[in-house]
């Protein structure tokens, strides 16, 4: 920048393209243009240039970093002066060169994908509201087409019994009838099959940018987590743990759509070991956190297994969850008649909630605690909801906050039982 600078002095210049040009000399007794120079730039030279009699000395594309700059001088006798003399000084980095000019460039392309997702879940809402209308109206359709075939049958079967119809024109009609409804049939099974289809899209298409996400993330970290204060370093971890969250919710509504869809097979069931079974997976997955566990014997029910298990797995998840700051929790299964009518009854004594917002409780994605008080995704107790309901049952809840909480619920019962010791959903 052609500003003087003292040689004893560590110089800091200002950021260029990179090119330094030096100019030096010495003092000589007799004939001084004889001299002769040679010079190196330290690190970046580690054996002198022979110079000769030229006094400037040029480098260009020079990377950021310090340098130091040495030269030395001989005589007309030849005689070199080994002390030389030296200037010293730092090229720093342009903007665009500095380590946070990249972390601001990863954050505003995490923020870019982030907006990408929000924009693309909402179409996708959109696209599955759309298309659930749709199904809606073709099921409502179908049902009037049925009703309507059902009523021509009878009002057919009238006046073929009155005119006395020949029965090959009523077989006709059958046949015709049977043809509808195969049809009707076909095209409800191909509107599920959408369904599934749009399921697996949202799957797809959402995982794909939330790798991303995680894996510039992940980079970001080991190699430039030297380079961030803790601040940034925890920024950092949040984007990471929020990625995963994410991913998980999507794990859950996938598993809520296929639980809910799933064919009912109903058969009779030992309740008790199911439960026992069922606590002994949810304690496996907390070690840390011990819960004196007690259910009653010889209950039995009459359910599809593997759905019972979601439900019972969901409910007893929850009460280990929510007992995890009470000093001496407590879980407990049992069941009272109520005149033909079995109620099943799970109670803790864990956080428990405010009644006046138990209507929202069995709601997708409806939380009674914050995410930061005990973490998860709001859908367990919507897939209990719905798995109850599909098989005639009720589900309901009381609670107190502080005091815990106790969820109940009904399924046909029966006497004849037989243990099933549940599998991995």
């Amino acid at each position: 920048d052609k500003t003087p600078r003292h040689p004893s002095m560590m110089a800091t210049l200002s950021p260029g393209r990179g090119e330094l040009e030096f100019h030096f000399t010495a003092l000589g007794l007799s004939n001084a243009t004889q001299n002769k120079f040679r010079y190196r730039l330290l690190p970046l030279e580690k054996e002198w240039v022979e110079a000769g009699t030229k006094r400037t000395a040029y480098y260009g594309g020079l990377p950021p970093g310090p340098y130091r700059f040495e030269v030395c001088a001989a005589n007309a006798d030849r005689v070199w002066n080994e002390t030389g003399a030296f200037v010293a000084f730092v090229l720093p980095k342009h903007f665009h060169q500095q380590w946070w000019f990249y972390l601001l460039l990863v954050a505003s392309l995490c923020l870019s994908i982030l907006v990408y997702i929000r924009w693309h879940e909402a179409v996708l809402r959109k696209e599955k509201a759309a298309l659930e209308r749709g199904v809606a109206e073709r099921t409502k359709e179908l049902h009037e087409a049925n009703r309507q075939l059902q009523e021509q049958v009878k009002a057919t079967a009238l006046k073929a019994s009155q005119l006395q119809v020949s029965e090959e024109q009523l077989r006709r009609l059958t046949e015709d009838l049977d043809h509808r409804v195969k049809q009707r049939t076909e095209e409800l099974q191909e509107a599920n099959a959408e369904l599934e289809s749009f399921a697996y899209s949202v799957s797809h298409d959402l995982r794909a940018p939330l790798r991303g996400i995680d894996g510039w993330s992940l980079v970001l970290f080991e190699d430039y987590g030297a380079a961030l204060d803790e601040k940034g370093r925890r920024y950092l971890e949040r984007v990471r743990s929020e990625t995963k969250r994410l991913g998980n919710l999507i794990d859950e509504l996938l598993n809520f759509s296929r639980l809910t869809r799933a064919e009912l097979k109903l058969r009779p069931l030992d309740l008790s070991a199911l439960v026992k079974a069922t606590a002994q997976r949810v304690a496996d997955l907390r070690p840390e956190h011990a819960v004196d566990f007690v259910c009653a014997e010889g209950l039995s029910c009459m359910a599809d297994a593997p759905l019972l298990e979601a439900v019972l797995f969901n409910l007893l998840d929850n009460a280990w969850k929510f007992t995890g700051k009470t000093s001496h929790p407590r879980v407990e299964f049992s069941a009272t008649k109520n005149g033909s009518e079995t109620i099943f009854r799970l109670s803790d004594n864990g956080a428990g909630f405010d009644m006046r917002r138990a209507k929202k409780l069995f709601g997708a994605f409806q939380r009674m605690h914050s995410q930061e008080e005990f973490p998860g995704t709001g859908v367990g107790l919507a897939t209990v909801h719905k798995i109850i309901r599909r098989h005639g049952g009720k589900v309901w809840a009381e609670s107190q906050a502080g005091q815990g909480t106790s969820f109940y619920f009904t399924l046909p019962a029966t006497q004849d039982s037989e243990p099933y010791y549940g599998t991995s959903i």
